[in-house]
């Protein structure tokens, strides 16, 4: 068997919402490249069927992990500024 492939779990739309809490207009709208909501990190979906699709859900914990490091650079740049007014 390969391993590789039994460690992909995928998550369907519904799990995305829940996880991410965004809606499915706002998953679609980061999709959409005409969206002021664009998120060209934003992970793009896995076709299952015609009617259906499933994200990759270390892609979406990735997603999320590059969200708030991405935060954190910005609160300690700030935190640096408020430094130098305590001293």
């Amino acid at each position: 068997t390969n391993t590789s492939m039994q460690q992909h779990r995928l998550l369907r739309r519904k799990q995305v919402e829940q996880i991410l809490n965004i809606s499915r207009s706002t998953i679609y709208a980061k999709l959409n490249q005409k969206s002021t909501q664009f998120d060209p990190d934003f992970p793009r979906p896995i076709a299952l069927g015609s009617m259906s699709v499933a994200w990759l859900e270390d892609e979406i914990q990735r997603y999320i992990a590059k969200r708030a490091a991405s935060r954190t650079i910005v609160e300690n740049a700030s935190a640096k500024g408020a430094g130098h007014a305590h001293k």
